[in-house]
């Protein structure tokens, strides 16, 4: 496997976004340069920093914005809906995302992430003033590991992000049986599908 990798399980689709093995790791660890790769970040918004007097958090109606907790416009919304904070966008994130967690694979689904007034799909990073913002919260191993993201077959499917940590075990089973380390429930996938080793 490498990163770009579509992985078909009968009907369903998978793309290897990320993968880290031991050695990258370690060649991470001794360069000690910043890795923007391993940055999650499938899509990216320049947000422009304009000064305005009525710029208010459509959430918390606050007016102060901070260096780590900018007022950002990361929507097509305009007015008074224009504007929020980083925080308070990213609780709202967080809080429609259902994590899972097993001894060696966390996962993350979720249904849509867009605005609900205009319907503009929100990226995973924002980048305001130079400085990237993630709006997802996702941790990711120090060991090796594997991202996995769903690809999607239409707007009604859920998406997943499947982060497969290789430090307990030097493989990992996908299927819709119970025993499987990521379980996919569609009808199209076996109990036991497949198998990834490391």
């Amino acid at each position: 496997m490498v990163e770009g990798d579509i992985v078909k399980l009968g009907r369903m689709k998978f793309k290897v976004k990320e993968l880290r093995t031991e050695q990258q790791l370690l060649e991470k660890k001794v360069s000690k340069t910043p890795d923007t790769s391993g940055e999650f970040a499938a899509e990216e918004v320049a947000v422009e920093s304009e000064e305005s007097v009525s710029r208010i958090c459509r959430i918390c109606f606050g007016e102060h914005s901070e260096a780590d907790d900018p007022l950002i416009s990361p929507c097509q919304c305009a007015g008074t809906m224009e504007f929020i904070h980083y925080s308070c966008l990213r609780q709202w994130i967080n809080l429609r995302m259902n994590p899972a967690a097993t001894s060696n694979v966390t996962s993350y689904c979720w249904k849509s992430m867009d605005c609900e007034l205009c319907k503009t799909e929100y990226p995973t990073t924002i980048n305001h003033n130079g400085t990237k913002f993630d709006l997802m919260e996702m941790k990711k191993p120090e060991h090796p590991y594997i991202i996995l993201e769903s690809v999607l077959r239409d707007r009604n499917s859920r998406i997943g992000i499947y982060i497969i940590s290789m430090e307990n075990k030097n493989s990992v089973r996908l299927g819709r049986g119970h025993d499987s380390d990521i379980r996919i429930s569609d009808i199209s996938v076996s109990r036991f599908h497949a198998l990834i080793r490391y």
